[in-house]
């Protein structure tokens, strides 16, 4: 995968789950990463620098992920988010890939989640 050099985006208000996020990438040969824990903040963050794709947690103080997804998937289409829970509600799942998300999978991420993320990232660059 040639696109390991991109930015990754990582909103997560806990600090713990962004750096296990950077760590389990960097193992997978990712170097760039944006990191942020508020939707609004985020959202400066991904029009500035237009990561290859997103971490989104989906709970978050103010806004929440699905805010986030939301907001970014009108102006960016094609944007490529991940959308990660501590709690696997269907609803919330189907709510997420309903408004567009790459993919939806629960909390903590893992090497194996890692890897389907990649899997999926290859499918949608086609």
């Amino acid at each position: 995968m040639d696109n390991m050099g991109e930015k990754v985006l990582i909103l997560d208000d806990q600090r713990f789950s962004r750096t296990r996020a950077i760590s389990l990438l960097k193992k997978k040969g990712f170097k760039e990463f944006i990191e942020s824990s508020s939707v609004e903040d985020a959202l400066e963050k991904y029009r500035e620098d237009k990561p290859y794709f997103v971490l989104l947690d989906i709970i978050l103080p103010g806004k929440s992920g699905k805010e986030f997804l939301k907001e970014v998937l009108e102006v960016d289409p094609d944007a490529k988010i991940f959308v990660m829970s501590v709690l696997s509600r269907e609803q919330d799942m189907k709510d997420c890939l309903g408004l567009g998300a790459s993919g939806y999978l629960t909390k903590p991420l893992t090497e194996d989640k890692l890897e389907h993320i990649i899997y999926t990232l290859k499918y949608l660059d086609g």
